[in-house]
């Protein structure tokens, strides 16, 4: 049996962040990164808040863990780790391509 797809989440979560809000990577502290922070999170980074963010974008429930911004209960504490690599990565790959169209 596979375990989640904590990479898939956060690409989806990503995706998701360039559609709604451009630029998104860029405000993102990944030295103070933890998504099991309401307000170090990525969107709580994002707004201030996480529980604000989610309201403001209108994201449910479900969303929340298929877009890689929560882990199931079930999931265990290794789940924050796991999440933090995924948006670490989504992020760094983000940077890189704004630089890289940098003039």
């Amino acid at each position: 049996m596979n375990g989640p797809d904590y990479a898939a989440r956060a690409a989806a979560g990503a995706e998701f962040l360039d559609e709604m809000r451009p630029g998104w990577a860029e405000q993102i502290d990944l030295a103070d990164l933890d998504m099991g922070s309401c307000y170090r999170c990525v969107l709580g980074q994002l707004g201030g808040a996480y529980g604000g963010t989610v309201e403001d974008l209108a994201i449910d429930g479900e969303d929340e863990v298929q877009l890689g911004f929560m882990r199931l209960a079930g999931e265990g504490g290794h789940a924050w780790q796991m999440l933090r690599e995924a948006w670490t990565a989504e992020i760094v790959k983000r940077r890189e391509t704004t630089q890289a169209a940098a003039p």
